[in-house]
């Protein structure tokens, strides 16, 4: 490539940045691989997680604490974040995007890496590679977007009614590397429902988890359609408020969860009474995770975001807000979405008060749908993902 035109498309700082990135580590990894390439593996387990400690990677990290698994075997996380918590013994860190020597020797030693998104190239062809993704099956078209090379041993999928569809979503050329032994994150819908603080004055609760429109870190916007609040469909400070209103006279708490990769830049979120704004890092203050509050929740409302089919674990009321579905860039991943969902669909703010009024008077007409489409999607159907992975991967 021409480095003049180069920095010229991406600019001076964007290139140093890659540079620093990529590059040097690129060249600490090709140094250390002739130093170890004769030494044998350790008991190291790398885990990756998309949103540090949020989603499948996260929640195995738990699990193989809780199991003190970190007593016969160092685990290492990449993170992309600042550390926020205090690591039991052990238990090593380093930033995924940040050079380091000390990184390149341990990784070149680590006998497992599991992946929710940043997958790394491999040290040595004995080295066990897991991608767990991070969100599961989606109705999102993420074809080009995320691509999950040979070099990976194993892939995560729900069960083979829908490995063809991941098969092409991910780049894959076969279905055999694929593992239907469940997804780490979803055991947390089968543990026990502890009510917290900030939603008990409600008589019910519905969350709201959009997938991100504008963001993702690469500048992306998947969308046509501007978002003012953040959040598809109420577009003004007015329908809001009146929402809010609308919510109030049910005492029903809406607590919209933003997605962590959507842009908030120029969006102010305003809490009112019985709506409540929560970024990752407000839910974390709050010490609970999506998961969790799914479980506490009364129904969802979600798009096309791999939480609506991880909600089907707990046969609870679920809405699909698709009014942008016509500007929504991506596309899906399937051809006949009417196979895929079951539960009411917004296409306008009057679907939305419908569906609240639905959660308000316990009317709930799409339980045969939901039971069907779970049956069809998932083949694990309890809270022992992580068991069977760590089983599977011989702990």
């Amino acid at each position: 490539m021409n480095i003049i035109r180069y920095l010229k498309r991406n600019g001076f700082r964007y290139a140093l940045n890659v540079l620093y990135q990529y590059k040097i580590q690129k060249i600490l990894d090709l140094i250390v691989i002739r130093v170890t390439k004769f030494k044998k593996l350790q008991n190291i387990i790398v885990i990756e997680c998309h949103t540090d400690f949020d989603n499948n990677g996260g929640a195995f990290y738990d699990y193989l604490i809780r199991n003190n698994y970190n007593k016969k075997y160092k685990i290492i996380l990449l993170l992309k974040n600042r550390l926020v918590r205090t690591l039991p013994e052990n238990v090593d860190y380093f930033y995924l995007k940040k050079p380091s020597l000390r990184k390149a020797y341990l990784l070149s030693l680590s006998k497992f890496f599991l992946f929710d998104n940043d997958i790394l190239e491999k040290y040595r062809d004995d080295q066990i590679f897991f991608y767990l993704t991070h969100g599961g099956f989606s109705l999102k078209n993420t074809a080009g977007k995320i691509y999950v090379p040979d070099h990976v041993d194993y892939v995560l999928s729900p069960s083979n009614s829908v490995d063809d569809i991941l098969m092409k979503q991910y780049g894959m050329k076969t279905k055999d590397r694929f593992l239907h032994i469940g997804f780490p994150c979803q055991d947390v819908l089968y543990s026990e429902k502890h009510d917290h603080e900030f939603l008990s004055n409600f008589n019910k609760s519905i969350v709201w988890a959009p997938t991100f429109r504008k963001g993702g870190g690469h500048n992306r916007n998947d969308s046509l359609n501007d978002l003012p609040l953040g959040i598809p469909l109420v577009e003004t400070i007015d329908d809001l408020i009146k929402l809010n209103r609308y919510l109030s006279s049910r005492n029903i708490g809406l607590v919209i969860k933003l997605h962590p990769m959507q842009d908030l830049s120029g969006v102010e979120l305003i809490q009112l009474s019985h709506i409540i704004f929560l970024t990752n890092k407000e839910l974390s203050d709050k010490n609970i995770d999506i998961y969790k509050l799914l479980v506490i929740s009364d129904a969802l409302i979600s798009d096309y975001s791999a939480i609506s089919f991880d909600y089907l674990h707990l046969n609870k009321p679920l809405a699909y807000v698709f009014s942008d579905l016509k500007d929504y860039k991506l596309g899906l991943s399937v051809d006949d979405v009417e196979q895929f969902i079951a539960g009411d669909k917004i296409l306008a703010l009057s679907d939305l008060y419908s569906f609240i009024d639905s959660v308000s008077n316990n009317f709930d007409n799409n339980q045969r749908e939901r039971q069907q489409l779970f049956d069809r999607i998932f083949e694990k159907q309890d809270g022992g993902s992580c068991e069977r992975l760590a089983k599977f991967m011989g702990l």
